[in-house]
């Protein structure tokens, strides 16, 4: 689960820098060790980031077979005011984790520092691998 945690950020922290923004994404962490990008186009310019995430999660279980571990990564604020990164992450033998952490853009150039000390985690619903599914 670390390695795809790691991409997830290494990949939400470049398109930071380089955008100031991103669309939610998912990453994928294969059996054999590969990452792959699931991407969804709602074929809207500017869809809504709830609707992005809702037709990842719904994506995600149709693909599961090949994959050990499932991320999904949005901007989001804490209480309305703080930006941070949430990695919404689950494996497939059922644990199912949110890290979010803060971030400000800083310096002259707006690059993303993070605010490291900060993180949040707690277990949250799974949403790949459910029993129902």
């Amino acid at each position: 689960m670390e390695l795809l945690f790691s991409e997830c950020m290494n990949m939400a922290i470049w398109t930071l820098n380089k955008y100031k923004e991103f669309y939610p994404f998912a990453l994928a962490l294969s059996k054999d060790n590969e990452i792959t990008i699931v991407a969804i186009d709602r074929g809207e310019e500017r869809p809504l980031s709830e609707d992005i995430i809702s037709d990842l999660k719904a994506a995600l279980p149709e693909s599961r077979g090949g994959f050990k571990v499932a991320a999904i990564v949005d901007d989001v604020k804490i209480d309305k005011k703080d930006d941070a990164i949430r990695v919404s992450a689950e494996h497939f033998d059922g644990t199912a984790i949110e890290i979010i952490s803060p971030y400000e853009m800083k310096g002259i150039f707006k690059k993303v520092k993070m605010k490291t000390e900060v993180a949040i985690v707690s277990y949250i619903e799974k949403f790949v691998w459910k029993s129902d599914i």
